[in-house]
């Protein structure tokens, strides 16, 4: 049993932010359909290279250690350039543990995740046996995915499987399955976005946590060959049905949407039985606020310093060390007070190592998990310690992709080299935590692709949108000490 998770997408900057806390706890919540290795591959709205191929990273890793990886957080970090994102968690059942054998494959013009087994991988059209190198039932369903007709060899997959894979010949996203794996859809309440997962109590709970506002969650006939070109409304794609090798698992009662015009089964391998996932709760944003993971009512002061700094946990902040605080029960750990964003904050219970004098000389990424606040009604927020320094730690790996001719636009997102707040080329992932606070003047993201338009004033970005703003309300005198652009 694997697992898949993903969106394809109509926007661009709006909804980014969603789609990114989305994809990221999407692929740690799907950890538990597989462990062995995680991995994703992106579509661009433009091509990411000239042969219009998709990019893509995996490894044997979970996946909260995947999402915590520095290729991870380099190229996903900021979503808006990607029309489509599909992630997949492996449970090894055909081939090795390795990051060979970890999908996505991509062969060809064919990039593809599958969650399932084949009875027989040599009832292909091209027979895996005949295959050089290959040595999972997954990797030889993309070769015949990039040399046979669809409807050829979905018709020759004897056993179970999800299928999610790009096709660069047309820029097309394509879904397809039978009753022994599922597949769960949900657009967002603006249409604007396709969210799917393998479970659908996932992908209702991703919902409900992090506010997506889905519509209702469907899966589509086992055999229907669902298609997104570029252009293809999300909630009208090309639907053909497909002859299947066996067509003969149990289902039980069946159900039509009219909105989404797909038929859903009740039966499937891990028995999620057909539910209407109830929609989450219409509390008004300033009711509730992220505490230890969860959504919770908490007092106005707390409410107010959360949503002013607009701190949740999912957020990669900068965090500056002031005071490391003996542990006098526990000689070992210390705690680390220091400034998120002005606000105080502190890091309880570290291994004396980790703060050495060193360390505390720069600045670390942090994550809020809470708020104290003091007697005197001063709030404090507790922090979760990422790294002892300014970037997410490197994993030794092979490149994750073969070095092609890019597109200026993949240049320009791979070569790693930004402009930063002092002026100089730094890293993609020391970019993304400089601004993790978003603009200083509109709090809105700020993405890696603005690094050459963002305006510096004492440290803090001004993005492109407020920028001509902010120089229209200066003086004179002040637009001549203003910061130069480039």
């Amino acid at each position: 049993m694997c697992g898949i998770v993903g969106f394809i997408t109509t926007d661009n900057k709006i909804g980014e932010p969603d789609r990114s806390k989305f994809l990221k706890q999407a692929l740690i919540i799907d950890t538990l359909r597989g462990d062995d290795s995680t991995g994703v591959f992106a579509v661009g709205h433009e091509p990411l290279y000239k042969d219009g191929t998709a990019w893509y990273c995996k490894n044997t890793l979970t996946g909260a250690e995947f999402t915590d990886s520095k290729e991870y957080w380099e190229n996903m970090y900021d979503t808006s350039e990607y029309r489509c994102v599909v992630g997949h968690n492996r449970a090894a059942t055909v081939g090795k543990v390795d990051s060979d054998s970890a999908h996505p494959f991509q062969v060809g013009a064919i990039t593809m995740v599958h969650n399932g087994t084949l009875t027989s991988a040599n009832v292909l059209p091209s027979p895996m046996c005949s295959l050089d190198g290959v040595t999972v039932d997954s990797h030889a369903i993309a070769h015949n995915l990039n040399i046979h007709p669809v409807e050829e060899v979905v018709e020759n997959l004897y056993g179970a499987f999800a299928l999610v894979w790009h096709d660069a010949r047309d820029d097309s996203i394509n879904v397809v399955r039978n009753t022994k794996r599922p597949l769960h859809f949900a657009l967002g309440q603006q249409g604007k976005t396709l969210f799917f997962m393998s479970e659908g109590e996932m992908l209702h709970l991703l919902d409900r946590r992090i506010r997506l506002n889905l519509q209702q969650i469907y899966y589509p006939d086992e055999g229907q060959w669902l298609k997104w070109g570029k252009d293809t409304p999300l909630a009208d794609p090309e639907v053909k049905k497909l002859d299947l090798y066996e067509d003969k698992w149990p289902v039980t009662t069946y159900s039509y949407d009219t909105k989404t015009k797909y038929g859903s089964y009740s039966w499937d391998d891990d028995d999620d039985d057909e539910y209407v996932y109830p929609k989450a709760s219409a509390h008004q944003a300033s009711d509730l606020i992220m505490l230890g993971g969860q959504r919770r009512i908490v007092p106005m002061l707390v409410q107010e310093a959360m949503l002013t700094h607009d701190v949740v946990t999912e957020d990669r902040l900068r965090f500056s060390p002031s005071i490391r605080v003996q542990n006098p029960q526990d000689t070992d750990r210390v705690g680390v007070t220091g400034y998120v964003d002005g606000m105080k904050a502190i890091l309880y219970s570290l291994q004396r190592g980790t703060a050495t004098i060193d360390a505390m000389r720069r600045d670390w990424v942090v994550r809020v998990i809470g708020v104290k606040v003091t007697d005197d009604g001063e709030p404090w927020l507790i922090c979760r310690l990422v790294n002892t320094f300014v970037g997410v730690g490197s994993l030794t790996r092979k490149p994750p992709v073969p070095l092609k001719e890019e597109s200026a636009n993949a240049t320009k997102r791979r070569d790693g080299n930004v402009p930063g707040k002092d002026g100089e080329l730094i890293s993609q992932a020391e970019f993304a935590v400089q601004v993790a606070d978003g603009c200083v003047m509109c709090r809105h993201h700020i993405s890696v692709m603005d690094a050459y338009d963002v305006v510096w004033v004492s440290d803090n970005p001004i993005c492109p949108n407020c920028d001509e703003r902010y120089y229209e309300d200066l003086t004179e005198e002040e637009l001549s000490r203003a910061p130069n652009i480039h």
